[in-house]
């Protein structure tokens, strides 16, 4: 489904796209709140700048994805594959990231307070001046030292359970 065919759904009323291929999608700007993507192919979808709100992305591909500025607080994206995807200065706050992948992805900036990241992949993701406030990274494979240096991290769990009571990076 390209973009036109999807805008024109959407505005029929259609909310559930899941499953669908949905490569390249582009919603720059655009408001698409408490909509179905569970399981769709969202391969170097452009999401800059979107409203998602409450969206479910759970278990959708979007690697490569382009997701800058993007509000998505409280979406799920349990299981997803955001391998190499680009999330900076986006609000993920409240998200489920449950078991996702964010192998190779760039979150500088990023929101992601009291996000769920239990059991995430996030070897090589780069979390420069990310927001980790309250966040659950129990279980997540991820470098320490990359969550440390980079991100605030005040009362997040770690993969470790350990909860840390205060933490900033120097500037």
């Amino acid at each position: 489904m390209n973009t036109r065919d999807f805008f024109l759904a959407l505005r029929q009323g259609e909310t559930n796209f899941s499953g669908l291929d949905l490569q390249g999608l582009n919603l720059t700007l655009e408001v698409v709140l408490e909509v179905n993507f569970s399981g769709s192919n969202l391969r170097g979808a452009i999401l800059n700048g979107a409203d998602l709100l409450r969206c479910d992305f759970s278990q959708a591909n979007l690697t490569d994805a382009k997701i800058l500025g993007a509000d998505l607080k409280a979406a799920n994206l349990t299981e997803a594959i955001l391998t190499n995807a680009l999330l900076s200065a986006s609000d993920f706050s409240g998200a489920k990231l449950c078991r996702a992948n964010l192998q190779k992805a760039v979150l500088g900036g990023t929101c992601l307070r009291g996000a769920n990241l239990r059991g995430a992949l996030l070897r090589g993701a780069s979390f420069e001046c990310a927001d980790l406030t309250g966040a659950d990274l129990l279980g997540a494979e991820a470098k320490r030292s990359a969550l440390l240096a980079a991100a605030t991290l005040e009362q997040a769990t770690m993969p470790d359970g350990t909860v840390y009571e205060f933490f900033t990076p120097m500037a």
